[in-house]
């Protein structure tokens, strides 16, 4: 049952693979996906928030800090960047509707919007901008033709001098989501969208399981900054 998620995700046909991305299918069968629940478990996500209070106290903004959770599944971390930044407007951003009806009730004091982030010209309740965007273990569900409209979109979601940090996980067997192995590889992704990386690590994690078969091993996290 661990793994079943994996089978909405992607099917191997000779060698190869092909996406499915049925997300919707996955939260009505699946109850807890990736582990989400004890994803705060992980000792990543640990450096992952002690880097965003970095950044938070970087941010030089008016009104309110608006923060949003891409690809925010069931709510868990939106509800963790609700309680770490609680006078900040959160917004838990998710293609699954299932997800969102989910995750607004176990985090009612955030927004939740469905979103498809491949959708060109996305626009957020009106032209919502974000100080800090979040996209921790999704961007490698896009292809590579699709990847650089994605990166378009969240970028046009930052506010002027915005932050935004990912998280990417790189199993040794991968075959989708080839266009980031590296930190090298990274930077030369956000050269056309005028996003400076300016913090990063590499962890090689064989410590934490958060379910039988979690993805541990190794990943990589960065952080990026609209240099405006």
């Amino acid at each position: 049952m661990a793994a079943r998620h994996n089978e909405f995700i992607f099917r191997l046909e000779d060698e190869e693979v092909a996406l499915i991305r049925d997300f919707e299918g996955m939260y009505r069968q699946c109850e807890d996906p990736h582990g989400q629940s004890r994803v705060l478990e992980n000792l990543s996500y640990h450096l992952v928030t002690v880097t965003l209070d970095r950044a938070v106290a970087m941010l030089s903004h008016e009104g309110r800090l608006a923060i949003a959770d891409l690809g925010c599944g069931l709510g868990y971390f939106t509800r963790h960047l609700k309680q770490r930044y609680p006078e900040a407007l959160v917004y838990g951003l998710d293609i699954s509707s299932v997800a969102l009806e989910r995750a607004a009730r176990r985090a009612p004091d955030c927004t939740f919007r469905r979103v498809d982030l491949k959708t060109a010209g996305l626009c957020i309740d009106g032209g919502r901008r974000f100080d800090l965007a979040v996209a921790l273990d999704c961007l490698y569900y896009f292809e590579d033709h699709e990847i650089h409209g994605v990166l378009a979109n969240i970028r046009a979601l930052l506010a002027p001098g915005g932050f935004l940090m990912v998280g990417y996980h790189l199993p040794e067997d991968m075959r989708f989501g080839l266009y980031l192995r590296s930190l090298a590889d990274a930077e030369r992704l956000l050269i056309p969208h005028a996003l400076d990386i300016v913090y990063s690590f590499e962890v090689h994690n064989r410590l934490d399981r958060t379910y039988s078969g979690a993805p541990v091993g190794r990943h990589l996290y960065f952080l990026a900054r609209d240099p405006s």
